[in-house]
């Protein structure tokens, strides 16, 4: 048996079998049983032969429901990973400038302090992406031609040829 129906107010039971339907005792178990609970046995409905076509239905739709289930949990795991690597990305702004300081102290051990944020700028109320900026501060003067290749060095090391470098003397 797969499904039952009972109807109180018609005095009716529905019994859905897959298959062959209930066999020739298991029906006279049904119409004993109902003849203790005085029900009229001619109101017992058997459905039955068909109902494979009806699992085959349920267990479709079923299936259906179940891909469109993934699909969305897919998406919502697809959702949450980017968004997790954005976070990722946004905490590990910090440690470039850590990073670019400890690489750029060993050429140039007069630079004190690096300071390293990316920014957006704005010409004409047209903004650009995202745009690196450091900004390096020294103890003593670097010459223009030092500032150049540190500027082309920030370039290449963060991988932006728009990279703004500045630099700050400390007296």
């Amino acid at each position: 048996m797969i499904d039952n129906n009972i109807d109180a107010n018609q005095r009716t039971i529905s019994l859905m079998y897959s298959g062959y339907g209930p066999s020739e005792e298991d029906m006279i178990k049904i119409k004993e049983t109902a003849l203790v609970f005085d029900l009229d046995t001619s109101k017992i409905d058997i459905i039955s032969g068909t109902d494979a076509e009806i699992l085959r239905q349920s267990t479709n739709r079923y299936i259906s429901e179940t891909q469109e289930l993934e699909g969305k949990l897919n998406a919502a795991n697809s959702n949450l990973k980017n968004t997790q690597n954005t976070l990722d990305s946004i905490r590990n702004i910090p440690k470039i400038g850590e990073n670019l300081l400890m690489e750029i102290k060993k050429l140039y051990p007069q630079i004190e302090a690096c300071s390293y944020a990316e920014t957006i700028i704005y010409q004409d109320s047209i903004q650009s992406s995202l745009i690196p900026m450091v900004i390096f501060t020294t103890e003593k003067t670097l010459n223009r031609s030092d500032q150049d290749k540190i500027s082309e060095w920030v370039q290449t090391r963060v991988n932006n040829n728009d990279a703004k470098t500045y630099f700050e003397f400390n007296e």
